[in-house]
């Protein structure tokens, strides 16, 4: 009995039909996620002092305030960048109960939230299609 392997036969990359499915049977639907995310950023600062001990003690003296909003001319502000590489998903829990990972169709009808699915939302799916790979 002869095996074929459909992946080479029928890659969805190279599918004759116009859905990207092996069989035509299928379509492909657009869908998006958004997260609530908590991470770090860098800010990169310079302060402006006689030396080290001084601009030390001016940074101090503004007891913690965002130093890409403070308003002293002793400070510049140079730039802010995101560490993705801190980024973590926040839990309901850690939200106050309330979903922090929703999808949604790509006529912004929401999908799931948290795990939960939701009742049909009146998204129209003839509509909803992402592409007609």
């Amino acid at each position: 009995m002869a095996k074929f392997d459909f992946s080479h036969l029928f890659s969805p990359r190279h599918s004759p039909n116009k859905f990207g499915s092996a069989l035509g049977l299928s379509k492909r639907f657009s869908f998006y996620q958004d997260r609530k995310v908590t991470s770090w950023e860098r800010d990169t600062f310079t302060v402006e002092a006689a030396d080290y001990r001084e601009a030390v003690e001016i940074i101090q003296s503004l007891q913690g305030q965002d130093m890409s909003d403070v308003d002293d001319g002793r400070i510049e502000f140079v730039e802010c960048r995101s560490l993705w590489e801190t980024s973590e998903n926040l839990l309901p829990e850690e939200n106050g109960g309330v979903a922090t990972m929703i999808v949604y169709d790509n006529n912004d009808a929401e999908v799931m939230a948290n795990g939960v699915t939701l009742p049909y939302c009146g998204s129209n799916p003839d509509t909803a299609f992402a592409d007609n790979r």
